[in-house]
């Protein structure tokens, strides 16, 4: 019994490590576009401090900045969140900027835009992803 109890701490270690690996396996991958490496832009307000989700904020390429978290938003078409680019001319340029070639399309209200769909397709395409 006493060898078991010392063994205990050792084997909760173990199934702690396990567990870590296989949570971190189901997380979402960055996608690919026919097998080309692919960004995730996510849309950024001009001003933090008082979010705007305004068709003209939202359609600047300027507010959609590179990100390294590709899991989805909730996709519920309410305001722009995330959109994923082949890393890749004509989309973007040498530096990761969005280009115009993206042709964001959206919807939305007159202060609540999101992105209804791209120049390489929609959520249905799992290029888009928006959020309550």
């Amino acid at each position: 019994m006493k060898k078991f109890s010392k063994l205990l701490p050792v084997g909760g270690f173990v199934i702690a490590v396990a567990l870590a690996s296989i949570t971190s396996a189901f997380k979402d991958a960055p996608k690919s576009w026919n097998g080309q490496s692919t960004l995730t832009f996510e849309y950024m307000p001009p001003d933090p401090n008082n979010p705007s989700y305004a068709p003209d904020d939202v359609s600047e390429l300027s507010n959609w900045q590179v990100t390294s978290d590709a899991t989805e938003c909730d996709n519920n078409d309410h305001r722009a969140c995330k959109i994923y680019v082949p890393d890749a001319a004509p989309y973007v340029d040498a530096s990761d900027n969005l280009q115009s070639a993206i042709n964001l399309t959206l919807g939305g209200t007159a202060t609540d835009a999101f992105v209804e769909s791209t120049a390489l397709g929609d959520s249905n395409d799992g290029v888009v992803s928006n959020k309550q």
